[in-house]
């Protein structure tokens, strides 16, 4: 607290000094974006009409007095210049992203790349479509850097629509492949998609209008998607599972509800969230976690598959562990549809199975598993 030998001025700079060192040590472009303008606002009325006086500083003449407090007017103007300047170049870089994602959605700049998911010999169970944006200047652009600019501009749901609309387009034309016809597609759907009022009846008219059986598709939901209304949502997923449409519980256990929504909710599918298999063959809690996992699911009688395996020590791992479906760049990485055709076409599932057959050969763990 302020004393006669440290005055308010002194702790007014150390406290905008201190939320400043906060937000770099943060790492967070969010913490920026919002928190440098808190931060500049806050020291603007801090140190306003104040002067910075150090401990037991020299008496200060007329003179000195009048440079400090040029000098505080000279730094508040200077913080609120900064507080413009970061709010606009906000707003200009974030109109300029919305307006470049909805020219992606009209301009057909959107595109589905396709992942296998197969089983512990190979063989090609399903495969999941994941949204890319090929932009015209940037190359490929990734989901996780612009699927949470579309939730933050409303555009989730027309780009969730325009994934679903190009997935079902795509196993209309499979339907006349005898190697692919039998495959099933999952389609990631957000919260704001599936809490629609009329999410059910669409995509039912949409599977009927591509002439597409329901058992076809099937949607991965997270658990922001499932946790919001209980009674609405399960009502909603039995109307889905009614029509043959498969529903998988997307990232399972990284929330708070999983349990809760385990019990209560018609799923037919847990996918083991890849933070859990990351560490998989080198520490015992993701170990005894993902255990947990595939007993419960085995329990309730739903398939699990794991995303996100890369190593056979971690697929070796899954396999002990009772787990036998698997996602991840150890078998494929997503791919255009024409190399996914080319790869599967000539001789189906070969070269999956060539993968698990080397995933099969054991590997010597070098590392010692952690106990945490």
């Amino acid at each position: 607290m302020p004393t006669p030998d440290v005055p308010r001025s002194t702790h007014q700079y150390l406290l905008a000094l201190g939320m400043a060192s906060l937000l770099i040590t943060r790492g967070d472009k969010a913490w920026f974006r919002h928190g440098v303008p808190l931060v500049s606002l806050l020291a603007y009325a801090l140190l306003s009409g104040s002067h910075f006086s150090m401990i037991e500083h020299p008496p200060l003449g007329p003179t000195a007095h009048a440079v400090a407090a040029w000098f505080d007017h000279f730094v508040t103007v200077a913080v609120l210049l900064v507080v413009m300047h970061v709010m606009h170049s906000d707003v200009v870089r974030r109109d300029s992203a919305e307006a470049e994602l909805r020219d992606a959605i009209l301009r057909d700049e959107l595109e589905l790349h396709y992942q296998p998911q197969v089983d512990e010999v190979g063989h090609v169970l399903g495969i999941e479509a994941l949204v890319r944006w090929n932009h015209p200047q940037r190359g490929q652009v990734a989901p996780g850097d612009f699927i949470p600019l579309a939730e933050d501009f409303g555009l989730i749901n027309p780009l969730g629509e325009w994934v679903l609309r190009r997935a079902c387009k795509q196993l209309a034309a499979w339907s006349e492949d005898p190697l692919m016809h039998r495959l099933v597609l999952s389609v990631n759907v957000s919260a704001q998609q599936f809490e629609q009022p009329q999410f059910v009846p669409q995509l039912l008219g949409l599977l009927a209008r591509h002439g597409i059986a329901a058992p076809r598709l099937k949607l991965e939901l997270t658990e922001s998607a499932l946790a919001q209304d209980l009674p609405t949502v399960a009502a909603k997923m039995q109307a889905l599972r009614r029509a043959g449409v498969a529903i998988s519980l997307d990232d399972f256990g990284t929330g708070f509800s999983s349990l809760s929504l385990l019990k209560h909710l018609p799923l037919d599918q847990l996918k083991i969230d890849r933070t859990f298999v990351r560490h998989l063959g080198r520490s015992a809690k993701d170990e005894a976690i993902v255990r947990t996992i595939i007993g419960l699911g085995q329990t309730r009688g739903l398939e699990v598959i794991a995303e996100g395996v890369e190593t056979p020590l971690q697929r070796n791992t899954l396999l002990r562990l009772g787990c036998h479906r698997f996602q991840g760049f150890l078998f494929a990485r997503p791919m255009p549809v024409a190399e996914l055709e080319a790869t599967l076409q000539p001789r189906p599932f070969e070269r999956a199975a060539v993968l698990v057959q080397q995933a099969v050969t054991p590997v010597p763990d070098t590392q010692p598993m952690a106990l945490g």
